[in-house]
């Protein structure tokens, strides 16, 4: 009688020791990503009042005179940074979250470098796409909430 056939599993966790010169090489440049856009979403208003503030305009705003998916997001974080969140969903529906998701990882990244763990985490690809696109169904759904709720906040 053969063993019962089992599915893989769809995700699983680790835990592993790495040494610090692959710490530094893979966590570094992104806690160090995240640090400056945290950097900037709490300067941001200090930055703007002294007229230090560099406004990139938005290519898809400029031609379809319609905001972007992404439109929105730094006001958001700069709102999320000093605590104005009720400000910061109307910039973004999403900026907020994300806002808060990048502490979560900053301070993630942070404990990879300093304690030498890492956080290994094995995911099938079938998982994998439906996640990235129950993500991007998140953030279309914002647009569109976006586009028709708050069309005065644009």
């Amino acid at each position: 009688m053969q063993p019962p056939v089992t599915a893989p599993a769809r995700y699983s966790f680790s835990l592993e020791r790495v040494p610090f010169a692959e710490r530094i090489r893979k966590e570094g440049p992104l806690s160090a990503l995240a640090f400056i856009i945290l950097s900037l979403s709490f300067a941001g208003p200090y930055l703007k009042s002294r007229n230090l503030w560099i406004d990139i305009p938005c290519i898809f705003r400029k031609v379809t005179h319609l905001p972007c998916l992404a439109c929105g997001i730094t006001r958001s974080f700069m709102s999320s940074a000093h605590g104005d969140f009720r400000q910061a969903f109307k910039f973004h529906l999403l900026g907020p979250a994300l806002f808060f998701a990048l502490v979560g990882i900053f301070a993630y990244f942070l404990f990879c470098i300093l304690s030498g763990w890492r956080f290994v985490i094995t995911v099938l690809p079938e998982t994998r796409r439906k996640t990235l696109t129950l993500f991007l169904m998140i953030a279309i759904i914002a647009w569109a909430c976006k586009l028709l709720l708050f069309r005065k906040e644009w």
